[in-house]
């Protein structure tokens, strides 16, 4: 497979920057959103990633620094939420998963993007 890489693949480059604050209070309200739900526990992704979130031993979401999410919604979650995943329109298919989402955070789809979150919360059940 070529590695296109997350930047090429989502057209980071061309969304409109955002101030490091309003970066920031999105992760907090999506982290503290996610430590919240029900048998949840934090540790360090298999990919990499130290801010990782579990239900028992599946992980179900990690982030890249605070600026990324990664959602892993299954193949065929991804099939099944398209309707949901439209109303985000910074997400993107993980080019090395097909199980796996990339959200790029913005204020006003936090929400949305817990949905998201939720719906893979459920399926690591």
């Amino acid at each position: 497979m070529p590695d296109f890489g997350t930047k090429a693949l989502c057209h980071i480059e061309l969304r409109p920057q955002r101030s490091a604050d309003a970066v920031s209070d999105d992760y907090h309200r999506l982290y503290d959103a996610i430590k919240r739900l029900p048998g949840v526990h934090e540790g360090q992704s298999r990919f990499g990633s130290p801010v990782a979130f579990f239900r028992g031993r599946r992980e179900f979401a990690h982030f890249h620094e605070r600026e990324e999410i990664d959602i892993r919604l299954t193949a065929d979650g991804v099939a099944r939420h398209r309707r949901l995943l439209a109303k985000v329109p910074n997400w993107c298919p993980n080019p090395y998963s097909d199980d796996w989402v990339i959200v790029r955070l913005r204020g006003s789809e936090v929400d949305t993007t817990l949905k998201l979150v939720r719906k893979a919360h459920e399926r690591a059940a």
